[in-house]
């Protein structure tokens, strides 16, 4: 799965939260309180996503040789996990 290439950044125009590069368009009119500031969150979330999976993809070949413990296996399968999810492979 391929995805729009970050960085993505956020900014608020008019009330409503865009993230370029024109991934997503969020705004408070959901009607639920604080929505805002839901939506600012989301916004910053998302526009993270590409570094974090960068991160993440990095993390999983440098410590996966390394694990040899059942929590280090765990945590290295559940990075595995998430790098899939982000992908489209899960």
């Amino acid at each position: 799965m391929s995805h729009t290439p970050g960085p993505w950044n956020w900014r608020l125009d008019a009330g409503t939260w865009y993230l370029a590069p024109g991934v997503l368009i969020t705004d408070y009119t959901d009607g639920t309180p604080d929505g805002d500031l839901i939506d600012r969150g989301n916004a910053c979330l998302i526009a993270a996503a590409p570094d974090l999976l960068k991160v993440a993809i990095w993390a999983e070949a440098a410590l996966a040789p390394f694990s040899k413990e059942p929590a280090e296996k765990s945590g290295i399968a559940n990075l595995r996990a998430a790098i899939a999810k982000a992908t489209g492979a899960a």
